[in-house]
């Protein structure tokens, strides 16, 4: 992990506008391109310059600093730390694997939020959902998977307007794979996944 600095406001030109991470190369092993989303930054950043605060982008909402109810303690700062170590490690395997598998992290991200969406194959605002990411963002990274031959476009039977995505053979053979690994992992961990985003608060 690449040393990001104290303060925060040095991190204004790693963050991508797209998606929001943190671009944690080092600064010689960065592009123009978020290796998470794979979005080229320039373009986010101008449409970033002219958002408007009614822009549909991804947002969190903000909640006031209160006093804890009761004092924290070292353990619950180790714990914490101990928490996002883990989960950092874990992210940065799950990326190899995906870049040794032929395809990007976003787009092994892609694949997984198509082939898990509830209810079939899921249209572009769906995977916008999903992903946490602005709609032209989603239809980019949709272009990509469909140029690299992971997914397919197809029409909604029920409405002509509709336009719903799903997986190619190659596609879902890419996938299968990873998420075996992702599962043979996560139990070798001890992390129990089919738990894992319940109860969270709504993005």
């Amino acid at each position: 992990m690449t040393d990001t600095g104290g303060d925060p406001a040095c991190w204004a030109d790693r963050v991508c506008p797209a998606c929001g991470m943190l671009d944690e190369r080092a600064a010689g092993d960065r592009d123009d391109t978020c290796p998470h989303c794979g979005e080229p930054y320039d373009d986010h950043r101008a449409d970033a310059r002219q958002a408007s605060p009614a822009d549909d982008g991804p947002r969190h909402e903000h909640r006031s600093t209160t006093r804890p109810e009761r004092e924290l303690t070292d353990e619950d700062y180790s714990r914490l730390l101990e928490l996002r170590d883990g989960l950092r490690r874990f992210v940065h395997w799950s990326e190899q694997q995906a870049r040794n598998a032929g395809i990007t992290p976003a787009q092994h991200q892609l694949l997984l939020a198509v082939r898990g969406h509830p209810g079939g194959s899921p249209t572009l605002g769906d995977i916008s959902d999903h992903l946490l990411l602005r709609h032209h963002s989603a239809v980019g990274l949709v272009d990509r998977a469909v140029a690299a031959g992971l997914l397919v476009r197809c029409g909604d039977p029920d409405d002509l307007r509709v336009v719903r995505v799903e997986l190619t053979d190659r596609g879902a053979a890419v996938l299968a794979a990873l998420t075996a690994e992702h599962k043979e992992e996560l139990e070798r961990i001890g992390l129990d996944y089919r738990s894992l985003g319940t109860n969270l608060p709504p993005t």
